[in-house]
């Protein structure tokens, strides 16, 4: 963890109006469906959070996101193979659990995970 006092915003550093942030990162691998996963757990404190879709060969291994319930194919927020990214900030933050699951025509796949908190 690396305590500082910005955070991504459109791919973009930006100020947290002199908040100090934790940022942590890591990777999870999500399975194919109909098997989902947690991506991150419930978070109170969440101020944002970046996803992104690490598969850069296989243009089936498409990522979608759900917030809340159990992640589906073709439901969701979806993220594309090679970098297909979804960012939530002050704006449209959820701070429940993020689920994810890819679809069936894909294999397991990893996704990377940037968190503020």
């Amino acid at each position: 963890m690396i305590n500082i006092e910005t955070a991504l915003r459109n791919g973009k550093v930006w100020p947290l109006q002199n908040q100090q942030t934790v940022i942590t990162s890591g990777q999870q691998l999500v399975p194919v469906s109909p098997v989902d996963v947690q991506i991150l757990p419930a978070n109170n404190l969440r101020k944002f959070v970046q996803i992104t879709n690490d598969e850069a060969l296989n243009a089936n291994c498409i990522v979608y996101l759900s917030l809340g319930g159990p992640a589906a194919e073709h439901i969701g927020i979806r993220l594309n193979f090679n970098g297909g990214t979804y960012r939530m900030t002050r704006e449209n933050l959820f701070t429940g659990a993020i689920r994810g699951s890819v679809a069936a025509a894909g294999a397991a796949t990893i996704v990377s995970i940037v968190e503020g908190t």
